[in-house]
């Protein structure tokens, strides 16, 4: 399946506030990813291909204009600190990406992983892809991290999942290494596992555009042609956001 251009992100979303970070490689929010692909649109990997370092923005030197770009309506964000919603939204729309502290999961190699803190520290995004129990019984949340699929099992982690998920909370006092901006409260209220819950966005009204992006934009298949149900492509951009 197709897969948008992670380093456009990297190159091009602008981070005047400090929001999660300084911008580029030193970190921005999934609400600033979802404004830029909103507004300008983003290549496909394959016209644009990850270097793990910040570059120009090709955008402003107007070298996409000739390819396909995907863009989003906008995004809704779900209610904050909530397990039900989010289990909801991924039965209903698909995987939804959330901030996590993943500090501790380095050397994640497999299992349910109940390791994180109350006190988490939010300072990475990843996809939040579903919810299930083990053969002895044990919740879990299947979530899709960033760091290639030797990691873990398979680029996946499972995350012990609580009973009361709502009630396992701390205190984040660096916010600005996760979500917060230059602006925001000293600390902020995170629940569930990691964190996971304080933050889950997922993105609305997702489209290709063919050609110069001129036009009506049009839903095309994997294939490049064709029709395709928008919730399947919106699925396959969660996926790429991750």
């Amino acid at each position: 399946s197709p897969r948008i251009s992670a380093q456009a992100l990297v190159d091009c979303v602008p981070n005047p506030q400090h929001c999660g970070g300084a911008g580029g490689c030193d970190g921005a929010t999934g609400e600033l990813a979802y404004a830029w692909v909103r507004d300008h649109g983003i290549p496909l990997e394959s016209d644009l291909k990850y270097t793990a370092r910040t570059g120009e923005c090709h955008q402003s030197a107007g070298l996409w204009q000739a390819g396909s770009r995907v863009r989003v309506s906008g995004w809704d964000q779900l209610p904050s600190n909530r397990a039900q919603p989010l289990m909801q939204a991924m039965v209903e729309k698909g995987p939804v990406v959330v901030a996590v502290d993943g500090n501790s999961w380095f050397n994640y190699e497999s299992g349910i992983f109940d390791d994180c803190a109350k006190d988490a520290i939010l300072g990475h995004a990843v996809l939040a892809k579903g919810y299930a129990k083990d053969e002895a019984n044990n919740k879990y949340w299947l979530i899709q991290n960033s760091w290639g699929s030797e990691w873990g099992e398979s680029g996946h982690i499972r995350l012990l999942r609580h009973d009361d998920e709502d009630s396992w909370c701390g205190t984040d006092n660096k916010p600005k290494e996760g979500v917060g901006c230059d602006d925001s409260p000293s600390e902020v209220t995170v629940c569930g596992t990691c964190g996971l819950l304080y933050d889950p966005l997922v993105p609305s009204g997702v489209h290709v555009e063919s050609g110069s992006g001129a036009g009506t934009a049009s839903f095309v298949s994997s294939s490049g042609s064709g029709s395709e149900d928008p919730d399947a492509l919106l699925k396959r951009m969660q996926q790429a956001m991750a």
